[in-house]
């Protein structure tokens, strides 16, 4: 009779050199490997695949494990830009663990290449998480409680290096947990990038976030803001968001209502602003009759232009996709953080006041009896788009965007 053992979760921190001026980096193909039932004293040994996707040579001065039924093996020669490199470890055959889960930290690294603005910077210490648990771990040895969340880096501005922890949030998974023939429920982890889940919402004919298209940054990022574009806010589709307290690692699933989403903001962005990481949220779409929005007058007039009278999610995404690609910079390009001013809102009145001194101000209704006024026009006549100051100004094509055109410091 085979007898059979499971095996624990094993978290690593290896040391890295770098150069000064250029850097190292590196990225894992997985890190977890799931081993289900292995037969009793079979092989332990498993491998982890890496690359060095930086500009200098990755050196592992120092790996270790964090559980002792474990022993990491690290490459002995540098790992060249560009290299693959591999990490051996091997279980002690007798223990009982449930998986095999890589969780890697590096030391005084440039987060040059984890912001948008390229804004460089170092920190201290940036640890990847690729699950929930790893987060609850850190939260019980971390007393301090002295974090930064870290996501797709295209909503922050790092002003000084961060002494603290920085914890790199690329919780994966895309899974539909409920459907009917009308609507479906799709659960997705905060790490996986945006733009790529509505494409994947797009091609299964799941609608509702067909407008948010080419919007920067991670899925664990739009619900602390309410990202919103062209007339759809992420808080029409929002199911729940779930997550853990930085202060004591307990777990909380917020309905809708509890998000407190309002235009850009949340529960995430106010009252709960750095002491809450969101992991994963569930999204309720529709399978048919979709709630095709087209208010936005650019969107509107564009479509008109390319003779579609009667859209389908495919065609607004990619319109939209393409009325972005024309008026915001590529911020692998120019560093940028996309459009990131409010519009302001006013009622009703006050617009008629203001109308009597600039009638050709820019307005849009809103929701309820509001109006927002445009943030660009604003800018535009007030005379900053054409403000530059060393390497920092606001790009030529849209107003609302201030961009990078060097090597720019955070202040």
């Amino acid at each position: 009779m085979k007898k059979f053992i499971l095996i624990s979760s094993l978290f690593f921190l290896p040391l890295l050199a770098f150069s000064q001026e250029k850097q190292a980096e590196v990225k894992f193909d997985v890190t977890t490997i799931d081993y289900g039932e292995v037969e009793f004293e079979s092989d332990g040994k498993r491998i982890f695949k890496f690359k060095n996707i930086g500009t200098a040579p990755l050196v592992f001065t120092r790996i270790s494990s964090s559980c002792g039924c474990t022993i990491p093996k690290k490459p002995e020669k540098p790992i060249e830009p560009g290299g693959v490199g591999e990490i051996e470890v091997e279980y002690e055959k007798r223990e009982k663990i449930n998986f095999l889960n890589f969780h890697y930290s590096l030391k005084k690294v440039s987060l040059k290449n984890y912001n948008s603005f390229s804004v460089d910077a170092k920190a201290k210490n940036l640890i990847h998480i690729s699950s929930e648990r790893e987060i609850i771990n850190f939260i019980e040895k971390n007393k301090k409680n002295e974090l930064l969340i870290l996501g797709g880096g295209t909503n922050i501005l790092f002003t000084s290096d961060i002494e603290y922890p920085i914890l790199k949030i690329e919780i994966k998974g895309i899974e539909i947990i409920n459907e009917d023939d009308n609507e479906v429920l799709v659960s997705v982890g905060a790490g996986e990038n945006w733009d790529q889940l509505v494409w994947w919402c797009i091609e299964n004919n799941f609608g509702g976030i067909e407008n948010l298209v080419s919007i920067p940054g991670n899925v664990g990022s739009a619900p602390i803001q309410n990202i919103g574009a062209y007339g759809k806010e992420i808080k029409d589709v929002i199911e729940n968001c779930k997550g853990v307290f930085v202060n004591n690692g307990s777990i909380k699933i917020f309905s809708k209502d509890e998000c407190k989403f309002s235009y850009r903001s949340s529960i995430f962005k106010e009252e709960l602003k750095n002491k809450f990481i969101i992991t994963n949220i569930t999204l309720r779409l529709t399978k048919k009759n979709h709630n095709i929005n087209i208010e936005y007058a650019s969107l509107n007039n564009y479509l008109i232009e390319n003779g579609i009278s009667k859209p389908s999610i495919k065609n607004i995404a990619e319109s939209v996709h393409l009325i972005r690609k024309s008026k915001l910079p590529n911020y692998r390009e120019f560093g940028n953080a996309g459009s990131f001013f409010k519009n302001p809102i006013i009622s009703k009145k006050q617009l008629k006041q203001i109308k009597f001194l600039l009638p050709e101000i820019v307005s849009f209704k809103n929701k309820n009896s509001d109006y927002k006024i445009s943030a660009a026009w604003l800018i535009e006549n007030c005379g900053f788009k054409n403000i530059k100051e060393k390497n920092v100004t606001v790009y030529k094509d849209q107003a609302l965007v201030i961009i990078n055109t060097g090597n720019a410091k955070g202040r």
